[in-house]
């Protein structure tokens, strides 16, 4: 199962249900629901549009997540740039992302934690110079 954190369509591929929670404004229980399913081993979170939740809210769900020990599945996600929030440049969610959880998971959110996610072979992913 893959949940979508933040704004736009969760999806996955394969034999993966993909849900998205909505905006938190929207799905107040969104974070609930989905820190109680992180625990599961096929329960995938994709971290993007931290920018649209309350201050301090999508840190602290970051955060809980790393606790309960979901980083492996924790996969980065972006719609920009067509996310109504233009000001927030791909370049900026990225240094949000690895504010908050550091440059080695950052580089597991954008390689092996989506190849394990879809099934692909990861052993030939570059480091990123991102």
């Amino acid at each position: 199962m893959f949940f979508g954190v933040g704004h736009g369509r969760g999806s996955a591929g394969g034999e993966r249900a993909g849900v998205h929670r909505g905006l938190p404004r929207r799905a107040p229980d969104a974070a609930r629901v989905v820190l109680g399913l992180s625990a599961r081993e096929y329960v995938w979170v994709k971290v993007s549009g931290h920018y649209r939740s309350p201050t301090g809210q999508a840190e602290a769900i970051l955060a809980a997540l790393l606790e309960r020990g979901a980083g492996r599945r924790l996969v980065f996600g972006s719609d920009w740039p067509h996310t109504r929030c233009e000001q927030h440049t791909c370049a900026n969610i990225l240094d949000w992302t690895r504010a908050q959880v550091g440059p080695d998971l950052l580089h597991g959110m954008l390689t092996t934690a989506p190849g394990a996610l879809f099934g692909w072979c990861t052993s030939t992913l570059a480091t990123p110079t991102v």
